[in-house]
């Protein structure tokens, strides 16, 4: 149900709070693919209608039915005179003193939907009450806009990007009573007290805890009302690690060219692939090796270029930077390799430990052969990189 005003917030808790118990936490995931597309989801995989009310407008899709990022997705729709979706799944044990958590959901909003739709989050549910907003967002596609509710009176507004699958993620800090929602990877708003609702108030420990996502299509005004699409939904006991940051000096190659250094993905410890560090402006078809550490930035001078690397320096994978084939010789040689696979002995060689070490800071930085330069500065070097080891 939509939280339309403070009101609504105030009401919820003059209602009172329920004391949660103690309970373990229960990570959720959910891409729809193992339902039949055309079915309600309703009564599936936990989810349910506000108040466990029946329902029959939120349906399962594919890419020939509607939209689906892959495989399967969730539409929530609304008629006029009918069924308005309001699609709800409790979740377990995300309570206070239970540390960092992201919920994350991908959303789609085709060209010509009509009717606004809803992101919420609660910090307070069960199907007889109290209530409780903790997150929420508004997507109108009249005004082509979302506005994100952060504690306060005024949201934050922005674009709302169409005809594509865009992540709408709330991380949320269950010790520290924070809450962060981003939409396409950028921050809507600074963090805001958690337990004090989307508008604002006192704190409030009953409120201090993750207790449903709820998937809110607004009354239509015209029927078809225009349908919007959720896919992959997932809820962790982490916050995802801040993006990777390129940083240094790379030393130019005996042809001219700037190497580079650079990423795709995330970084995980327990993942087992999705993080592939990449080189790209080397020499083609020369020797090309990934050195890291856990010790650092530097800026050593070093093969007449500069290492950005602290001792101790750990080697990974050496592979051919390929590029076009002698004996041209050019810059177009690459390299990449996947740096969670690397970590647990994917692909052999001596991993260090900490790459499975959540939290851990490594900086990494390329080398290539160049033989266009005399010895002992036959090397080619990118600027560094540096990422925080995911969960």
């Amino acid at each position: 149900m939509n939280l339309q005003s403070n009101y609504w917030l105030w009401s919820a808790i003059a209602v009172g709070c329920l004391t949660s118990a103690a309970s373990a936490q229960v990570p959720f995931s959910d891409n729809y693919d193992s339902y039949a597309v055309g079915s309600v989801i309703n009564g599936q995989g936990g989810w349910k209608q506000w108040q466990n009310a029946s329902n029959a407008s939120s349906i399962i899709e594919d890419a020939t039915t509607g939209f689906a990022r892959s495989g399967n997705s969730v539409s929530v729709n609304a008629f006029v005179g009918g069924d308005t979706s309001d699609l709800v799944h409790e979740f377990t044990g995300f309570i206070a003193g239970t540390g960092q958590h992201t919920l994350s959901a991908y959303s789609y909003t085709p060209t010509g939907a009509v009717d606004k739709w809803f992101f919420l989050i609660m910090n307070q549910y069960t199907d007889v009450g109290p209530f409780g907003w903790g997150a929420q967002v508004t997507f109108d596609p009249v005004l082509g806009t979302w506005a994100a509710d952060h504690g306060g009176a005024t949201p934050t507004t922005g674009p709302i990007i169409r005809d594509q699958w865009v992540e709408v993620r709330a991380q949320i800090d269950l010790n520290a009573d924070t809450g962060e929602i981003f939409y396409g990877g950028v921050s809507t708003a600074p963090a805001y007290c958690w337990s004090c609702g989307v508008f604002g108030g006192p704190i409030n420990p009953a409120n201090l805890k993750i207790a449903a996502v709820d998937l809110y299509h607004f009354p239509a005004t015209t029927t078809p009302s225009g349908k919007a699409y959720w896919d992959d939904f997932s809820l962790n006991n982490s916050f995802p690690p801040p993006p990777p940051v390129v940083y240094c000096t790379p030393k130019t190659n005996s042809l001219g060219c700037v190497p580079s250094i650079g990423s795709v993905g995330v970084s995980s410890a327990t993942a087992g692939s999705g993080f592939v560090v990449t080189g790209s402006n080397l020499r083609n078809n020369k020797p090309t090796m990934l050195v890291y550490t856990d010790a650092g930035q530097a800026a050593t001078p070093f093969f007449g270029g500069t290492l950005c690397v602290a001792a101790p320096v750990h080697r990974g994978l050496t592979l051919s930077a390929g590029g076009t084939p002698a004996p041209v010789q050019d810059c177009t040689g690459t390299y990449g390799v996947d740096m969670n696979a690397f970590a647990v002995g994917t692909f052999g060689g001596n991993p260090a430990a900490f790459l499975t070490v959540p939290g851990t800071v490594v900086d990494a930085q390329i080398w290539a052969r160049d033989p266009g330069f005399p010895a002992p500065n036959n090397a080619s070097l990118t600027d560094g990189l540096e990422w925080t080891i995911g969960a």
